[in-house]
């Protein structure tokens, strides 16, 4: 991660051949300045690749296909994913509707 710290969301698995980089903690977050995920994100080195409209409008695609299933992608998630704390007294700040916005 280097000498500056990272963010650490990365899922990594023996039998494909590509890092898949995900931003599940700060996706939904109003306040996470976007000058700190391009200094700080695990992916940092790769920010060109984004750049490059032919990932951009790939990636797009998958996202399309995201929102075509949100509904059920949705009712999958744990529900103590839906909560800040473990008590579960504490909603998180994002729901359905300010995703599907």
């Amino acid at each position: 991660m280097g000498a500056i710290g990272g963010n650490p969301n990365t899922l990594v698995a023996s039998d494909v051949t590509e890092v898949i980089v995900i931003d599940h903690d700060n996706a939904f977050d109003k306040g996470f300045p976007a000058d700190d995920l391009l200094r700080l994100h695990i992916g940092r080195s790769r920010k060109d690749y984004w750049r490059e409209i032919e990932n951009q409008q790939a990636w797009i695609k998958k996202a399309s296909m995201v929102y075509t299933n949100l509904e059920k992608i949705w009712d999958e998630i744990p529900e103590e994913w839906l909560y800040s704390d473990l008590d579960k007294d504490d909603p998180c700040s994002y729901n359905i509707n300010i995703i599907r916005r």
